[in-house]
């Protein structure tokens, strides 16, 4: 009788982004403003990030709004983390937003980007995720 092998397959998705969460009260729009005039950025609505939840069988939408830094080739999306329907990131359902961070590397800029969004008054907190560590982060690979 043949014995018959099995082989589990494991994908890595290679996380090329800067992951951080934001807790605040503030909305998608209102945010989006807030960064563009404290932090000279110039986020604009872009399309929404739409899920099918597999299990639940229903859509989620959440908001994105987009900077792209041509000079330095970094782009950076802000994506709320809640919709009408549920979370983005389920682990993370305490987060309000996540700050998706393309093409930075130089950790004293990123060091400086926290402490000048934690700096903003309507902003509860300001984290650094792995997103490696967050089981449904191959979401945001979409983006």
């Amino acid at each position: 009788m043949n014995k018959k092998k099995s082989h589990k397959l494991s994908l890595d998705p290679g996380f090329d982004f800067i992951l951080l969460g934001i807790v605040t009260a503030e909305d998608d729009y209102r945010l989006s403003w807030i960064f563009n005039h404290k932090l000279a950025t110039g986020f604009v609505k872009t399309d929404n990030l739409v899920m099918k939840e597999p299990r639940e069988g229903i859509l989620k939408e959440f908001s994105v709004f987009c900077h792209e830094d041509e000079g330095r080739h970094i782009r950076y999306n802000l994506i709320s983390n809640k919709s009408s329907n549920g979370y983005l990131l389920n682990e993370l359902r305490t987060l309000d937003f996540l700050l998706q961070i393309y093409g930075l590397s130089d950790e004293k800029i990123i060091t400086s980007l926290i402490s000048a969004v934690r700096s903003i008054p309507s902003i509860s907190a300001v984290f650094r995720i792995d997103p490696a560590q967050v089981k449904s982060a191959e979401k945001l690979l979409a983006l």
